[in-house]
């Protein structure tokens, strides 16, 4: 038995304006469109070039030709039409064929009759069918409403999306609770929703229904699923949460990192968190990056490198060189430095060439020095409080003599501490 092969079609519009001194080629010379990916097929690109061709004996010379170009293995329909006017030209290429060419397209002899302003806008609208597993052939909801007439609004910026009651009821447990009991949206026949922009709502319930998405861009994908997630509809998050996770890139990385972290996605937080781990160095120069909120940041950090504590995080940061982070937490330490963060700070300024938080440090250091003169000394170590103690200088905050004073007597201790300790061991 013959199966049936199973197809999806792809539509996409490009227009471009010429003039007629564009136009005016000599026979063989080409203009021809940059390379342009089919949206949702990975490496397909398609083109076309107006040529005035050669001489052919059943084209007159004055006519110029068209020739559409995909390399891969799709069947093209390609639609040509002139804005505003009645031209218009049809040519598939076939899936076996790299290229097809119109010979007889334009007359140019007919051109002035086409431009406006000395020049004319040429459209072209594209389908490309592509072979698909069957698992991606869904039945479109929509097709089997049209007999039904809308019974629902959905409010949004005093615009109206019509709905079937039941049918958001049954995609929806929220829509279902809402309009199976005494509620005003049961009562009005309408729900004002204030916490999504039109554009996103009616693409959210176009998807629903199965009708055509025209913004595939990642803030309209995230939006729809943002929908999704509030009044749970699980198929929908299903589907989009995982075309998501295989669309992670550098580019697309913090849209869906932020969506992930907002709305507790584990699956996509868990995809992230691993490609952030192998790609970060090329994320952390993204400009969707760097504007992410700087604690949302730190916990993908914490995730990715299985840091314990700010200083862990603080210290990655430095070494990855993501300063959002850095720039956050030594703030956050500029302004509430403690005795109990003043050792690790100390450590990670002169570690790290921090120079303000050094000057932070040995300021702090002067005006607690009855304190950390002991508490802090065995956590710092000789060399290290010999190093705030000479920054404290730098700027006469501390007299020399205090600063003697206190390395005399941190020697002290150390040596009482080495003391204390041989006299402790037991004698064999």
């Amino acid at each position: 038995m013959v199966n049936i092969q199973a197809y999806k079609v792809i539509k996409a519009s490009y227009s471009h304006d010429y003039n007629n001194i564009d136009l005016n080629l000599r026979p063989g010379e080409k203009l021809t469109k940059p390379l342009q990916q089919i949206p949702g097929i990975e490496n397909v690109d398609w083109t076309y070039s107006l040529e005035k061709h050669r001489r052919i004996e059943s084209v007159p010379s004055r006519y110029l030709c068209f020739t559409l170009r995909v390399n891969g293995p799709v069947q093209a329909k390609c639609t040509i039409t002139i804005d505003g006017t009645p031209f218009s030209k049809v040519l598939t290429k076939y899936k076996g064929q790299t290229a097809v060419t119109l010979y007889d397209f334009l007359d140019l002899d007919d051109l002035p009759g086409y431009l406006v302003d000395g020049k004319f806008k040429l459209i072209c609208d594209l389908e490309f069918e592509f072979s698909v597993p069957w698992t991606f052939m869904r039945h479109s909801v929509f097709y089997s409403c049209e007999h039904i007439d809308f019974d629902f609004d959905l409010v949004v910026d005093n615009r109206c999306i019509k709905v079937h009651k039941q049918f958001i009821s049954f995609i929806s447990p929220v829509f279902h609770a809402a309009l199976t009991h005494r509620t005003k949206e049961a009562r009005t026949g309408k729900l004002k929703i204030t916490d999504f922009e039109y554009h996103i709502l009616e693409a959210a319930i176009n998807f629903c229904y199965g009708r055509d998405i025209i913004d595939f861009s990642v803030d309209n994908i995230i939006g729809i699923l943002r929908f999704a997630d509030k009044y749970d509809i699980k198929s929908v998050i299903i589907e989009l949460e995982n075309l998501l996770s295989i669309n992670l890139t550098k580019n697309t990385f913090s849209q869906v990192y932020h969506f992930a972290s907002d709305c507790c996605k584990q699956y996509l937080l868990a995809k992230c968190v691993q490609f952030f781990r192998i790609n970060h160095h090329d994320v952390k120069h993204v400009k969707e990056f760097c504007e992410l909120p700087p604690q949302l940041v730190a916990n993908l950090l914490e995730t990715a490198f299985y840091l314990n504590d700010d200083f862990d995080i603080l210290r990655i940061a430095h070494q990855k060189g993501i300063e959002s982070v850095t720039n956050f937490f030594e703030s956050a330490l500029m302004e509430n430095l403690t005795l109990e963060t003043f050792s690790p700070t100390v450590n990670y300024a002169w570690d790290c060439s921090r120079d303000n938080l050094k000057q932070k440090c040995a300021k702090f250091f002067a005006e607690n020095a009855d304190n950390t003169r002991f508490q802090q000394f065995k956590a710092l170590g000789m060399n290290r409080f010999c190093a705030v103690a000479t920054e404290a200088v730098k700027p006469t905050i501390l007299s020399y003599y205090d600063i003697t004073v206190f390395i005399v007597v941190a020697i002290l201790a150390a040596v009482l501490g080495i003391v204390v300790a041989r006299i402790s061991w037991p004698v064999k």
